[in-house]
């Protein structure tokens, strides 16, 4: 992975500090798509990163961070894990490769690309924004993936041109996520696949109660991933959204703390019928 990976963050920036922002109140459709991937047969994305800061020995000359990515990322709704992509160049005690985790309130960035495409990617765009046109080129041809235009950060892949203007959101913009305030379109293989996930439902009403190896209830996972339509379906079919994961939260709960307005109105809905 490139170079500019890796930055200094004790005394940076205003306009770095929101970048970092605007990836954690946007991390939600980082997850969304991720779910979708480690459900396809055929993997669609080139690329799944999140850029954690490290604590470094703090020596002169040294910043007290060194921001890095990871990838292979598991995320249970507080805690982001995953493995090391970088070879530190400041954080002695760890190592590319190594399994490493940290709250999703101190994450810097995320990116993932979809047919050489580049979705979020806040902290990089605004370092391609100070480049000259042919640094910029030069640092995309690094990484092999087009990154667009970096003052307009797309968030999803989606090819319609009328959703996809609802997707970016401006690196110029002060007002921090203005425009993630309105939740984007459900994701089209949460469509695709509702009819499928309904009659499975109903063949198989037991897995509505089952637990996984975690302590998770299918709705939690949906819950988590912000699929309104599968939440409908399981709240129609019997699931009970008031159930308990190993943390202790329900589906009301993590709705909450992930920003699912839809699902928050969904759930909602339930509860007064």
């Amino acid at each position: 992975m490139g170079e500019e990976t890796i930055y200094r963050v004790k005394n940076d920036s205003q306009d770095m500090l929101e970048a970092g922002q605007k990836a954690r109140q946007s991390f939600k459709y980082f997850w969304r798509e991720l779910t979708w991937e480690n459900r396809r047969i055929i993997p669609s994305l080139d690329l799944a990163v999140v850029k954690f800061p490290f604590e470094t020995a703090r020596k002169p000359n040294t910043p007290a961070y060194e921001h890095m990515w990871i990838d292979d990322i598991s995320f249970d709704g507080e805690t982001i894990s995953g493995t090391l992509v970088n070879q530190p160049r400041w954080v002695k005690h760890l190592e590319a490769g190594a399994l490493v985790s940290v709250p999703l309130a101190e994450i810097s960035d995320w990116m993932f690309a979809h047919d050489g495409k580049v979705y979020g990617g806040y902290s990089v765009n605004l370092m391609r924004s100070k480049m000259e046109p042919a640094q910029r080129q030069q640092h995309d041809e690094a990484w092999g993936f087009d990154f667009g235009d970096p003052d307009l950060i797309e968030i999803t892949p989606y090819t319609d041109e009328n959703l996809k203007a609802s997707c970016v959101t401006s690196s110029e913009d002060s007002k921090l996520g203005s425009q993630l305030d309105l939740e984007l379109p459900e994701h089209p293989m949460s469509i695709n696949m509702a009819q499928e996930f309904e009659a499975l439902l109903n063949e198989s009403p037991d897995i509505l109660g089952e637990k996984d190896f975690e302590g998770w209830t299918l709705l939690h996972r949906e819950v988590l991933a912000g699929n309104v339509l599968l939440v409908e379906s399981l709240l129609k079919n019997g699931a009970n959204p008031y159930e308990q994961n190993d943390k202790g939260e329900n589906a009301f709960d993590l709705a909450q703390k992930m920003g699912w307005t839809k699902i928050q109105a969904a759930l909602l809905a339930y509860k007064r019928s």
